[in-house]
Parts: C-alpha cells; structure tokens; sequence
C-alpha cells in the first residue's frame, strides 16, 4: 500500500472519555508509522494546550493545532495564522465583564484559564483575578484558540462571527482567526510532503472535524460523535472509549480494506 496520512482529533476521539489513549490505538498508530505511513495530530487544542503525555505515548511526524492556526511538520512551523491582540482582548473583555462565562486562552507556549468567578471554590483556582493580569501574563504569547463558555454574550459572539471562525461544542465554543480550519490544516500537510489526497484518512468526533472528514479520502467518526458528524462520516467506527481510531486504522490502513466495501 502507498503510504497514507493519517490525521487524529485528540478529545473523544484518539483518547477515551476518561482521557487516556486506549492501548489498541497506540499499538495501530505505532504499527502505521513503522510500515512507512504519516501521523499527525489534527486538534482544537492550541500547540501550547497538548498534554506532554500525548506525545510520550504516540509518535508522529507533525503536529496541526488550534483548527489549524498552526501547522508544525518534524517540528518545523510551516503556516501560522494567529489571534490579534485586539481580538484576544475583546474575548477577555466580555469573559471577565460576566462572573458566569469561563474562558480558556490557548497559545503556542502554554494555555491560561479564566473560571467564573462566581464558581471559584478558591482564589488558586484562577491565576489571572483580573483583565490586566491576563493581559500582563500573555502579552509575550502568541494566541491560537479561545475555548468560551456558551454564556458568552449574544452580542458579543454576533460580533466575532464576523471576523473569526467560531465553531460550537455542547457547553463551549471554539474561536480561531478567520478561515483556519482542520481541513485547510491537513489540506497544507498533504501539499507540503506531496502526498495525494486519496491517501488520506481522518479521524474526528465534533463540528469542527467536519470539514476534514468531507475532503479527506476516508473520514472516520467514532460512534461518540455528534449526530451531524455520523451523518456526513465515510465510515462510523467503534466510540473513543473503544478503541474506535485502532479499528479503522487495521480496517483501511494495515489490512487495506476498501472503505466502499
């Protein structure tokens, strides 16, 4: 088989709901990689938000995170896209202006989170107390995503749709500079290493994995997925926490089956 590029959504996707990657997914991916296929993580999460242990247990040949704002090969950047200061501050605004929405504020050096301040159980759980503090502690960060909670102002959120992308999950939504996307993130990868887009296959859970799903060769949902994920899905495998990305990766990647059979 021509070596394929293989593109993992980390939460609910790769890992289980209990956040740990099941052993069949290492032991899929360590396989494909050994056999001369690509890996890459495909996440929501900024660079500076992936869990060190993610990378400890998987191997993979580049990294693209926050809905594609930033795109690393080998550990090379090769496409950044990211949040202004302007838009950052205006986010931050509106969280600290409602003691009910909580944000989290996604870098490629690291990740801030700001908590309702009328659920802090203690002053520890929130270091940045107030706007200036935040701004003080990220002025030196470079932005990718702002994960909010769905409580952000209405007026607000009008606002940024016009000039961000926003992508909704069950509690929160997902804001990235306009135009940035998995799919784009993936589509760069595949361009930059001359690999065909019909030696791709995705895997995702959520809204923001749509896009990717649709163009690439073979998109996977877990059966954990939102329904309009399963819907527009090319083949619907286990849920995350059973081992689902380790299954279509024997199915199409190290047995070769066709995804139309």
């Amino acid at each position: 088989m021509a070596p394929f590029a293989l593109f993992l959504d980390i939460d609910r996707t790769l890992t289980s709901s209990g956040f740990v990657i099941p052993r069949r997914n290492i032991d899929a991916l360590t396989e494909a990689r050994r056999q001369g296929h690509k890996v890459f993580i495909n996440t929501g999460r900024s660079h500076g938000n992936i869990p060190p242990d993610i990378l400890r247990q998987i191997e993979v040949d580049g990294i693209i995170s926050g809905d594609g704002t930033v795109v690393s090969i080998a550990g090379e950047i090769i496409y950044s896209d990211f949040m202004s200061r302007d838009v950052f501050a205006e986010i931050a605004a509106a969280v600290y202006s409602d003691p009910e929405c909580w944000g989290v504020f996604e870098g490629l050096g690291s990740s801030y989170t700001v908590t309702g301040r009328s659920k802090l159980l203690s002053r520890n759980e929130n270091e940045y107390p107030t706007l200036d503090s935040l701004l003080s502690a990220t002025k030196d960060d470079k932005m990718q995503v702002v994960a909010v909670s769905n409580t952000l102002n209405s007026k607000v959120l009008d606002s940024l749709r016009e000039k961000m992308s926003v992508y909704a999950f069950d509690t929160y939504y997902d804001i990235v500079s306009k135009g940035n996307n998995k799919s784009n993130g993936m589509l760069r990868v595949i361009e930059a290493l001359g690999i065909p887009k019909q030696n791709t296959i995705a895997f995702g859970d959520s809204e923001n994995d749509m896009e990717m799903l649709r163009n690439a060769a073979i998109g996977v949902a877990v059966a954990n997925s939102q329904k309009k994920v399963l819907e527009i899905a090319d083949y619907i495998a286990p849920s995350n926490d059973d081992a689902g990305v380790g299954e279509a990766i024997e199915r199409f990647i190290l047995k070769g089956v066709n995804h139309n059979e």
